[in-house]
C-alpha cells in the first residue's frame, strides 16, 4: 500500500552522522553521541552502554517488545522511529544503518572541524565487527520502546493514514481530515499504513466504480440486487479495513463462488474475489501469503516470512481443495508466530497480529466445525464471469476502462473509494458480524459436492440422495441398507469401482447432516448420524420380499431368506432440526431457490 521511502533515508543519515560529530565539540549543548574511545594500549575501544542507551536511541533504533517468545522471555524486534513514524527493521538493516552512519562520518570529518580529535568511522567499524553487538543478540539489548505507544483501532473507531493527517472512523461516520501535528508526542504511526497520497475528504464525484463493483459481486443469480448478499460483503470489508480483534469475532474472512461448478477439474477464478482483496491494499498494509504452503503434507514454516509488526491483514489467494484449514486456527485465535530464515521466530500478540482474508474457487470444508466457526464467507456472483464469457467484457471494459483501484484512478475515483471503504467500517462498527454463521444453501450443496468428486454425475447423485433422505424420513419405516445400496447403483449404473457401500452410506449420513435428516441418529456415539442397527431378518420377511430383495444374495451368495437367524442391517431416518432452505430435486447449484420468501442467496 504505501510506497514511501524508509524512514533512514540518506539525507537524514547524513544529517544524524553530522551531529554526532558536533557532539564532540564544545559548542555543542547535548550529550555525546560517540559510543566508543582510544585506549594508549587497547587501541579503539566500544563503550556497549553508550552504543546501546544513546546512539542507537537517538538514531532512532529502538526494540518493540512485541509480547512472548516460547520461552515466556521479552519479544525484542527492532524498529526505525521518526519524528511521529515508526518502522519494523530486519537485523541485518540495522547494521548496516548504523555501519553506514560510521561511513557517512569518514566523509564529513574535516568539513565540520578542523581539528583531528576524531576517530575514523573504519576504525570504529572494524572494531565493531569483532564484538556482539551488531548480531541478533546483541541488537535485542537496545533499549526497549516503553515511553511510546503506537496508535491504532479500538473497539469503536479505526484510523485511516493519509501523507497530509489522518481520519477518524466510527459508526457516525468519518471525521476530517485531521493534522499529525495534533498527535500526542508519545504516539507513533507505523510508516507502512501510511496511505501515500493526500487526502481531501471531497466528495464531488461522480462516479463510484468501486462501489458499483461490490454490488456487481453481491447480484442474485437473476441479476438483481440482493441486499442480503451485500451487506455481507460490506460487513467483510469493514471487519477487515478494522484491525482491532474483538476476542468474539476472531474469524478469517473468505470469499467464495456462488455457484460452485462440480464439474471443474482445476481452479477457475474470474469472478472478481481477488480483485476485492487486491483493492484493499490501498487502504491496509497487507502481506501476500502464498496458499501453496498450507497443502497437507507439506511445511507452511516460512509462509508468512513477509509478515512483520506493522501487517494488518494477510491476503492467501486461491486457496484450493487441498487447502489445511487446521493450519490457520492458532493464527485467529492465539499469538501469530512469524519465521524467518536465519532468525527467530516472533510471536504477534493476538491484540497485534493481522487479520486473514482469503480467496477460494472451492467450498470451505465442514469436517471440522472449528473450521466453519472461524470462516466468515462471503458469496461472490458470478456477474464479472458471465460478462467476459457472454460478452467478451472485462472488468476493465464494464468500469469506463479503468482498473479497479489501478493507476488509471483519478483524484475523484480514489475519493469515491475511500468514502465507501469508510461507509463499510462504520456498518462493520455498528453491526458487528453475525454471533451465529449459517452457511448457505449454495455452499451446503457445493460442499457435499465436492465430497462426491469420484462420481462425474454427483449433482444428479446429491438430489437422488435428498429426495431419498425426505422419503424416509416421510415413511418413519426402518429401511434395508442393501435394499438402499441396490437403488443407488441402479440409478447409477457407472459409479466408479471404488465407490464401496460403506462410502454410499457415509454420504448418506453427510448429506442427512447437512439437511436434518439423519438415518439412525440414536445409534453410536456419532454427532452426525449414526451406526447402522443389526437386525433378525425373519420378523421383516414380507418387507424384504416387498421392495424386492428376493434376489439378493450376500457376497458369499447366500440368500439370508433361506436362514431363519439370518440378521440384515437396517436404518430409521429422523427429521431432525430442518434448516430453513431445503433443496428441491432435480435442480443445479445455479438455481438455489429458497422455500421461504423467493431467493434468500441468489
Amino acid at each position: 500500500m504505501n510506497t514511501n521511502k524508509e524512514l533512514w533515508s540518506d539525507d537524514y543519515l547524513k544529517e544524524f552522522a553530522h551531529k554526532v560529530i558536533l557532539s564532540q565539540t564544545s559548542n555543542y549543548e547535548g550529550k555525546s553521541l560517540q559510543f566508543w574511545y582510544e585506549d594508549d594500549k587497547k587501541g579503539i575501544c566500544i563503550n556497549s552502554a553508550q552504543f546501546i542507551n544513546r546512539f542507537c536511541p537517538e538514531l532512532g533504533i529502538r526494540n518493540l517488545i512485541l509480547g512472548k517468545d516460547s520461552n515466556s522471555m521479552d519479544n525484542p524486534v527492532p524498529v526505525f522511529i521518526r519524528g511521529n513514524r515508526i518502522e519494523q527493521m530486519e537485523t541485518n538493516t540495522v547494521k548496516t544503518v548504523i555501519l553506514k552512519v560510521l561511513t557517512i562520518m569518514d566523509e564529513l570529518i574535516g568539513e565540520v572541524d578542523e581539528t583531528e580529535d576524531y576517530i575514523i568511522g573504519q576504525e570504529v567499524k572494524t572494531k565493531l565487527g569483532l564484538g556482539t553487538l551488531l548480531t541478533e543478540k546483541g541488537i535485542s539489548l537496545i533499549q526497549g520502546l516503553y515511553d511510546k505507544k503506537i496508535i491504532k483501532d479500538d473497539v469503536s473507531s479505526a484510523y485511516r493514514f493519509f501523507r497530509n493527517g489522518y481520519v477518524l472512523i466510527t459508526k457516525e461516520g468519518v471525521s476530517p481530515l485531521t493534522p499529525y501535528s495534533e498527535l500526542p508526542e508519545n504516539v507513533l504511526v507505523w510508516n507502512s499504513s501510511v496511505i501515500d497520497k493526500d487526502y481531501s475528504g471531497s466528495q464531488d464525484f461522480k462516479e463510484q466504480h468501486f462501489r458499483d463493483f461490490v454490488e456487481n459481486l453481491s447480484l442474485d443469480d437473476d441479476g438483481n440486487q440482493n441486499i442480503e448478499n451485500l451487506n455481507a460483503l460490506k460487513l467483510g470489508i469493514g471487519y477487515l479495513c478494522h484491525t482491532y480483534h474483538n476476542k468474539d469475532q476472531n474469524k478469517w474472512v473468505v470469499a467464495l463462488d456462488r455457484n460452485f461448478d462440480p464439474n471443474r477439474k482445476k481452479s477457475m477464478g474470474g469472478n472478481g474475489k481477488s480483485v476485492l482483496f487486491e483493492s484493499l491494499k490501498s487502504v491496509m498494509n497487507i502481506a501476500d501469503v502464498d496458499g501453496r504452503e498450507f497443502v497437507k503434507g507439506k511445511s507452511d514454516k516460512y509462509a508468512f516470512a513477509n509478515v512483520d509488526a506493522s501487517t494488518e491483514l494477510c491476503f492467501i489467494d486461491d486457496a484450493n481443495e487441498k487447502f489445511d484449514w487446521s493450519r490457520l486456527y492458532g493464527r485467529t485465535t492465539g499469538a501469530f508466530e512469524v519465521r524467518k530464515m536465519a532468525t527467530n521466530p516472533i510471536h504477534i500478540p493476538n491484540e497485534d497480529a493481522p487479520k486473514i482474508c482469503i480467496s477460494s474457487n472451492f467450498p470451505v470444508p465442514d469436517d471440522d466445525p472449528s473450521t466453519l466457526r472461524r470462516s466468515y464467507q462471503m458469496e461472490i456472483s458470478s456477474f464479472y464471469s458471465n460478462q467476459l464469457f457472454e460478452m467478451g467484457l472485462t472488468p476493465k471494459d464494464i468500469h469506463g476502462g479503468k482498473f479497479i483501484a489501478g493507476d488509471d484512478w483519478d483524484d475523484q475515483d480514489w475519493s469515491a473509494f475511500y468514502h465507501y471503504i469508510w461507509e463499510c467500517i462504520s456498518f462493520y462498527l455498528d453491526n458487528g458480524l453475525p454471533k451465529k454463521l449459517k452457511s448457505s444453501p449454495n455452499q451446503i450443496r457445493s460442499r457435499l459436492l465436492v465430497k462426491m468428486s469420484s462420481v462425474d454425475d454427483r449433482d444428479e447423485l446429491l438430489d437422488f440422495y435428498v429426495e431419498k433422505l425426505k422419503e424416509y424420513a416421510q415413511s418413519g419405516k426402518e429401511i434395508f441398507v442393501e435394499h438402499f445400496y441396490r437403488e443407488v447403483r441402479e440409478n447409477f449404473q457407472y459409479l466408479p469401482a471404488r465407490i464401496t457401500n460403506k462410502k454410499l452410506y457415509e454420504w448418506l449420513k453427510d448429506v442427512g447432516n447437512s439437511y436434518g435428516y439423519l438415518p439412525n441418529p440414536n445409534e453410536g456415539k456419532t454427532s452426525y448420524g449414526g451406526v447402522l442397527k443389526l437386525v433378525r431378518l425373519a420378523p421383516l420377511k414380507k418387507e424384504w420380499v416387498a421392495c424386492g430383495m428376493n434376489d439378493y444374495r450376500d457376497k458369499n451368495g447366500k440368500d439370508p431368506l433361506s436362514d431363519k437367524l439370518s440378521r440384515v442391517y437396517v436404518f430409521k431416518v429422523e427429521n431432525i432440526n430442518p434448516p430453513e432452505v431445503v433443496v428441491p430435486p432435480n435442480t443445479t447449484a445455479q438455481k438455489l431457490k429458497s422455500k421461504k420468501g423467493g431467493s434468500k442467496n441468489g
